[in-house]
């Protein structure tokens, strides 16, 4: 956990934020709650990690977390006392109010360590809007020595009132070179750090979750269905959908795929194929259709709002499927 921050690059300005609360803490309690957004493979639930450390480590208050300590070691093995993780269960479409009641009770009681508890909720624009509210007052008062950290992807698709009252951290991309370099750093070949740095988008984390074969295998499968589904047939197109759902990919992740696929097809009829993320892919599909880029441009706008029906709890598969087979 000492090197936590090294694996974060491109974020300064969060780390030096995060340096300044921890110096805060040490000479009076703070609390509150916080919003990271970014991606999946954006470094959010590092950054999470990163700053709960800064709160709890108890050799050096203030400074990095130092790695050894009690509190670093128990974080650093999830079985920290004083922190809690909330996430979506994957056979619910929300976190409820039975789990946010849970959660909340969980941090009301004494802290057994230095005196702060935390809390990270995942994905928490799938809090239903009752679990919403019972968060609220919470967040309308929070407790001296608690922190609350909420990782999302899009800030519309959380409740207004949760965002009024946090603090709000967008994360950003960084260069792709950037991203190379952290690679080969991390051992890669070139050449590997090359390719991932391009389908990264300028996310470090999502670059060494693609370095996995098996991974970059399942991500690229589904960019491959995107392009191949708009010279298919219906009965192609549903078949090559439901292989693809059988991956360990979820709804989200496919629809970020093909977002960027879409997207793709619009820099291509722009003449911009140097910021393709697909290229190479969609060099093989070129020859075998035709597209305007009034079509890209509706396509992408189709990924654009399948996300938003996925956010209102549309049922994933038909959300997938109402994109394909309208290419």
């Amino acid at each position: 956990m000492a090197t936590a921050d090294e694996t974060i690059i491109g974020q300064e300005n969060l780390l030096k934020f995060f340096n300044k609360l921890a110096v805060l803490s040490s000479r009076k309690p703070v609390g509150g709650s916080f919003i990271f957004l970014g991606p999946s493979g954006s470094g959010k639930k590092t950054l999470a990690n990163i700053l709960i450390g800064k709160l709890l480590c108890q050799d050096k208050p203030g400074l990095r977390p130092c790695g050894q300590c009690p509190a670093c070691s128990q974080l650093k093995a999830k079985v920290n006392g004083d922190v809690f993780w909330l996430s979506l269960n994957e056979d619910k479409k929300n976190i409820s109010i039975d789990e946010i009641r849970g959660l909340l009770h969980a941090l009301s009681l004494s802290a057994l360590g230095q005196g702060y508890r935390a809390a990270v909720i995942d994905r928490a624009e799938t809090l239903s809007n009752q679990a919403a509210n019972a968060l609220l007052k919470t967040l309308e008062e929070p407790n001296k020595k608690t922190v609350i950290i909420l990782l999302a992807t899009n800030l519309n698709d959380l409740p207004k009132t949760v965002i009024s009252r946090s603090q709000i951290f967008a994360l950003r991309p960084i260069q792709p070179n950037l991203v190379h370099d952290f690679l080969v750093e991390r051992g890669a070949k070139r050449s590997q750090a090359k390719t991932l740095a391009a389908l990264s988008l300028g996310w470090p984390g999502l670059a060494v979750k693609l370095s996995d074969d098996d991974v970059l295998s399942e991500h690229l499968a589904a960019a491959e269905v995107f392009f191949q589904s708009i010279s298919q047939d219906q009965n192609k197109r549903q078949a090559a959908l439901d292989k693809l759902l059988t991956k360990d990919l979820e709804a989200e992740e496919i629809l970020s795929i093909w977002q960027t696929a879409a997207r793709d097809l619009v820099l291509n009829k722009l003449s911009l194929v140097e910021w393709q993320r697909y290229g190479q892919l969609l060099g093989h599909f070129q020859d075998k259709f035709n597209f305007s880029l009034a079509q890209a441009v509706a396509w992408y706008k189709a990924t654009v709002q399948a996300k938003e029906y996925l956010a209102a709890n549309v049922n994933q598969k038909l959300v997938l499927e109402n994109v394909i087979i309208n290419l």
